[in-house]
């Protein structure tokens, strides 16, 4: 994808709530923020990575996906980005100090659909997802 395409891409989630957007690349475990780039990763050459999503002690995250339990890893980070949790699960319920979501897929096949977040107050956002790999 050009540079170009990709900073508009990256100008427009600002102006969209509730977006998810997908990148080449691998989320290192050892990543500083929550908003880091996904990098290469000769080990897992065709990884990709979603974009953070807000949540909430005791949220309850579920996705529409085609990827296999197997080949992601779900990302939990606290407010200063700090890494914290990893997740293996479809199905997630966050309950510790997690600020910030994000999905790492190893072998870089399959689709996310979609992701909702049902918080604690029984209300709840669903996340378009946009790849831009």
């Amino acid at each position: 994808m050009s540079l170009l395409r990709r900073r508009e891409m990256m100008e427009n989630q600002e102006q969209e709530e509730n977006v998810s957007y997908i990148d080449a690349g691998f989320l290192e475990q050892n990543t500083s923020t929550a908003f880091s780039e996904p990098t290469y990763n000769p080990g897992y050459p065709n990884a990709y990575s979603s974009t953070c999503i807000p949540v909430k002690f005791n949220d309850n995250i579920k996705c529409d996906t085609t990827v296999n339990m197997g080949q992601q890893r779900v990302r939990g980070y606290v407010e200063d980005g700090t890494y914290r949790t990893n997740y293996m699960s479809f199905d997630i319920v966050i309950n510790t100090i997690t600020k910030y979501i994000r999905f790492v897929w190893i072998k870089g096949i399959g689709e996310l659909k979609s992701i909702t977040v049902t918080h604690a107050d029984g209300t709840s956002d669903t996340y378009k997802i946009i790849d831009r790999r």
